[in-house]
């Protein structure tokens, strides 16, 4: 679970750094994120097949945009399948998602890769 939180933390962060990037005529930064966390409600783990594990994270988030814009996310679904080889991750764009036990968002049906690592020696070990 603290892999896919730390990742999803990192992924989310770098996506917020690109949209919240606006350049004055000059070249200068004009807004910019100078804070974003986020906070895991609740979460789920399962075995995958071939020594993986499945995660399902419920996160809210906020964030800083300077000069001083405050933001925060609504509840956030997201399930990752993690395996020695790569990193899958599926989102939800549904407000109203209950977390049922169905497995939802599928990352198998709608994830896309977001990381891919060389041989058993890079697993992410504090999940696997």
């Amino acid at each position: 679970m603290e892999y896919a939180t730390a990742f999803e933390l990192a992924y989310r962060q770098n996506a917020e750094m690109l949209a919240n990037r606006d350049m004055t005529t000059d070249g200068q930064s004009d807004s910019y994120l100078t804070q974003f966390d986020i906070s895991v409600q609740d979460f789920w783990v399962a075995s995958g097949p071939a020594n993986s594990a499945v995660v399902r994270l419920q996160y809210v988030g906020s964030g800083t945009i300077h000069p001083g814009t405050n933001f925060d996310y609504i509840t956030q679904y997201v399930t990752y399948y993690i395996s020695s080889t790569r990193v899958v991750r599926a989102r939800t764009t549904r407000n109203d998602f209950d977390g049922a036990d169905a497995l939802d968002p599928d990352p198998w049906e709608n994830g896309n890769p977001v990381a891919c690592f060389e041989g058993e020696g890079r697993t992410p070990s504090k999940l696997l």
